[in-house]
C-alpha cells in the first residue's frame, strides 16, 4: 500500500470471497479508500487499489448526469451465495453535474442527487 499516515484510517470493512480475506478502509484525509487482500486475513496484505475515490466522476447515469461527492465513507458490502453483489457508501456535500438538457427531464423523472 502506497505510505500513508495510519492514523487517519476509519471504516474498515473486512470479508471473505473468492478465496481471500478483503478490507476497503477509508483514509479521511485524502478522501479515499483503498482495497487490500489477505490469504489468512492476518498478515501479509495486499494492495489492491483504490477502492473509491470521490474526486473521480465514477457515479455516472446513462442520461448523463454524473453525482460528485466532497466526500464518501462507510462503505458496506452486500454478500450472497459468497460473493460481494452490492456496496453501500455515505456521501457528504455532494454537487451533481448533469448536461443542461438533461435537467428538466431528470426532474420530471424524479432522478435524485444521491446515491
Amino acid at each position: 500500500m502506497p505510505q500513508t499516515e495510519l492514523r487517519n484510517f476509519e471504516d474498515p470493512v473486512v470479508w471473505y470471497s473468492g478465496g481471500l480475506y478483503h478490507i476497503v478502509v477509508n483514509n479521511w484525509s485524502q478522501r479515499k479508500a483503498s482495497h487490500l487482500t489477505s490469504v489468512d486475513g492476518i498478515k501479509d496484505w495486499k494492495f489492491q487499489g483504490l477502492a473509491y475515490d470521490p474526486t473521480k466522476d465514477f457515479v455516472r447515469y446513462t442520461d448523463g448526469t454524473v453525482n460528485r461527492w466532497h466526500k464518501l465513507e462507510r462503505p458496506g458490502v452486500l454478500i450472497e451465495n459468497g460473493h460481494v453483489t452490492a456496496v453501500t457508501l455515505a456521501g457528504g456535500a455532494g454537487c451533481c453535474q448533469r448536461p443542461a438538457e438533461g435537467q428538466r427531464r431528470a426532474r420530471q423523472q424524479g432522478h435524485r442527487h444521491s446515491v
